[in-house]
């Protein structure tokens, strides 16, 4: 279910089982503490900026396949998607330089009977108003900004962010 404020307080009026909701903190603590007067069951992804980690000892291969996947799949906009990574000093150069060349290679675009996209469109107006927003921060605040964004190869109408 989407909606506002007022779901979840409704839906535990209404005496439903269970909860799984992912949104903001503050909204994840209102909801806890309507949740604790009838000890309805409640599972909260609060936006904890899911990081990756990847040790000295890990596969390079696997663990740069892994960040994309992750990070990338349905187009960024996955609750549990990575958005950081802390990577062991011993093989970071060699993990950003994979990581850029994979990221480089993606192919975005509205699909087609090739089926040679690997990213399709944002699915709102207002995700495309945030990441545009989230990319407009001075580079000087990023640890690093290697690689960029493609513009859409297709003319479209649907949400791609360049």
């Amino acid at each position: 279910v989407v909606g506002g404020a007022e779901v979840g307080p409704a839906m535990l009026a209404s005496g439903i089982n269970k909860i799984f909701f992912t949104g903001s903190i503050g909204v994840g603590k209102k909801l806890m503490a309507e949740a604790s007067k009838t000890l309805t069951p409640l599972s909260l992804e609060l936006g904890g900026k899911d990081p990756m980690i990847v040790m000295k000892d890990a596969s390079l291969e696997r663990s740069v396949n892994a960040a994309c996947w992750a990070g990338y799949q349905n187009a960024g906009q996955s609750c549990g998607g990575v958005e950081r990574i802390y990577v062991h000093e011993s093989i970071y150069d060699a993990f950003v330089a994979e990581l850029c060349a994979k990221t480089r290679a993606l192919r975005h675009g509205p699909p087609d009977d090739s089926f040679l996209v690997d990213m399709g469109s944002l699915t709102t107006k207002g995700q495309l108003d945030t990441v545009a927003k989230d990319s407009s921060i001075p580079q000087q605040f990023f640890s690093m900004s290697i690689t960029r964004w493609r513009l859409c190869p297709k003319k479209t109408s649907a949400l791609f962010f360049p």
